[in-house]
């Protein structure tokens, strides 16, 4: 994500220095600055220099707003990136720790800026979030909140389309969808957070706006998209219910975010849709699955071993356990 709106930004003749934690890490025409974000002086040094615009996407609890309070006085405007996570049902469910159909969150409709959100805490990512967004909003400064859903884009950390380019890779040719395919985390290309970015920059301190890609990508399109890109024939079987197996996307109620307000307020369009920007992240799995790179940055902490991302709602078998999804259409075949 901070590559896209860095070049995005640099396009727009912003000048721009990117602060990043790992050595190596550089953006073509950017100052490069090496920092720990958990070193509370060495940010107050780095924001302390002073800056129009502070795109902050790694604010995730109440310490990283402080460093920002701390440094107002150097901050022109603020764009923190948090989450729609942060969305409750009338339950009071969201999408965290979704595993069964009772725990899955149901919206019927696309939430706007003004759904229920869950209330700050300190124990849970949600509640952090939703911390941090109060305490810009609250501070003075001036702030923008973005809430994206499903970030994805060239080397994600947590790479979703993994589920089914594997499988293509692996020479399936049938997958599995539960939810007659309608399932859907709605989708957030970091080019279209870059260009909404770009916009917000330009036009700071307008409170909360969701972000993702055009219309209401469902997974049956997505995984089409997805076979698309490889240049792949694959069939789909949709299931009424679960599938054998979870994916990123098996929320029982589909997931979608209305962006009517940034489109309103802030004239955002989006560059392009998941089918178009969904070429370059097989792209890239691809070409880190055939360097030998992405097995190992995968991150169990996100989700199931050999994935590196959340999912959802599913029959209980691993995320690439082959047999499970062969028995369920061997049963459909009886």
């Amino acid at each position: 994500m901070g590559r896209a709106a860095a070049q995005r930004l640099l396009a727009d003749g912003w000048t721009v220095t990117v602060a990043h934690r790992q050595p190596g890490t550089t953006t073509a025409g950017a100052q490069s600055v090496q920092v720990d974000r958990q070193d509370d002086a060495a940010m107050d040094q780095l924001l302390g220099q002073g800056f129009d615009v502070v795109v902050d996407l790694l604010a995730f609890r109440a310490v990283h707003s402080a460093q920002l309070l701390r440094n107002a006085g150097s901050i022109g405007s603020v764009i923190m990136m948090s989450s729609a996570a942060v969305y409750q049902d009338a339950e009071g469910r969201t999408l965290q720790g979704v595993s069964s159909v009772e725990s899955a969150p149901v919206f019927l409709e696309p939430l706007s800026e003004e759904a229920a959100t869950v209330a700050p805490d300190t124990t849970t990512y949600a509640g952090n979030k939703r911390g941090v967004e109060i305490a810009l909003l609250d501070s003075g400064i001036k702030t923008t909140i973005l809430r994206p859903a499903g970030i994805h884009g060239p080397y994600s950390p947590q790479p979703r389309e993994w589920f089914y380019v594997r499988r293509i890779l692996d020479g399936r040719k049938v997958f599995v969808l539960g939810y007659s395919g309608r399932s859907s985390l709605h989708p957030a290309s970091v080019d279209n957070l870059a260009a909404m970015i770009a916009l917000v920059a330009q036009n700071p301190g307008h409170g909360i706006f969701n972000a993702g890609d055009p219309g209401r990508p469902d997974e049956s399109a997505m995984v089409s998209a997805i076979a698309d890109a490889m240049g792949a024939q694959i069939a789909q079987v949709l299931l009424p219910g679960m599938a054998p197996i979870a994916s990123p996307w098996s929320l029982p109620t589909p997931f979608f975010l209305s962006t009517e307000r940034a489109e309103t307020l802030l004239g955002y369009r989006p560059v392009a849709t998941y089918r178009q920007s969904v070429i370059a992240n097989v792209e890239s799995i691809v070409a880190e699955h055939k360097a030998g790179a992405l097995l190992g940055r995968l991150s169990d902490r996100f989700g199931p071993p050999g994935l590196g991302c959340q999912v959802f709602v599913g029959g209980g078998a691993g995320p690439f356990d082959y047999a499970a999804e062969d028995k369920a259409i061997a049963d459909l075949l009886n």
